[in-house]
């Protein structure tokens, strides 16, 4: 018996996936919030959940309206959902990040929410289940504030770039056939 309690418990609770009574959320939460125009910020999709293993689908990607956008991480398919010691959250995943830079001068930037199927997968037997819950990533919205304006002692001696700029491109030429996207790096 005290086998079965130190080993066998604890794997069977692991591993369960009763799926039907499962709760699951999709959240958007940013590493900073609010933010001045032309500041970046993380997004995190982060899923939470009971499961300790789904099969995770993005049916809709989230879009970024107003804002710069840079993908870090997607990911889809089998997932682990672990719990983050110290939190009282329950376990997760971590679906998507992006660093987002709202444009300055956009009015009214707004992030559209990103749409997931979740079906239940047992880690074992590598099974998923063939019918899924969809669930859409909350509303939460980046507040966006206007850039201060200069101080008094600038205004009026301010007409451009502060120092001295260079820009330069890592091709000198491009080559490109008619009807297909051509992508030109300039840094500046």
């Amino acid at each position: 018996m005290r086998f079965f309690q130190m080993f066998i418990l604890p794997l069977l609770l692991v591993t369960s996936n009763a799926f039907g009574a499962e709760a699951y959320t999709l959240k958007t939460e940013f590493s900073k919030n609010p933010v001045y125009e032309g500041e970046s910020t993380t997004a995190k999709f982060i899923l939470y959940g009971t499961s300790s293993f789904v099969e995770a689908e993005v049916a809709k990607f989230p879009e970024f309206r107003g804002f710069w956008t840079q993908n870090h991480v997607l990911r889809q398919g089998p997932l682990p959902l672990v719990v983050d010691p110290g939190s009282q959250q329950p376990n997760q995943a971590l679906i998507g990040s992006y660093t987002i830079t709202p444009m300055v001068g956009k009015k009214n930037p707004e992030i559209i929410p990103m749409k997931m199927i979740i079906r239940s997968h047992d880690f074992f037997s590598n099974e998923t289940a063939q019918e899924g819950m969809e669930i859409w990533s909350d509303k939460e919205q980046l507040q966006v504030l206007p850039l201060p304006p200069l101080p008094a002692e600038y205004r009026g001696k301010f007409f451009g770039a502060v120092g001295s700029l260079a820009a330069f491109s890592e091709n000198e030429s491009a080559q490109f056939r008619v009807d297909e996207p051509l992508t030109i790096r300039i840094a500046v």
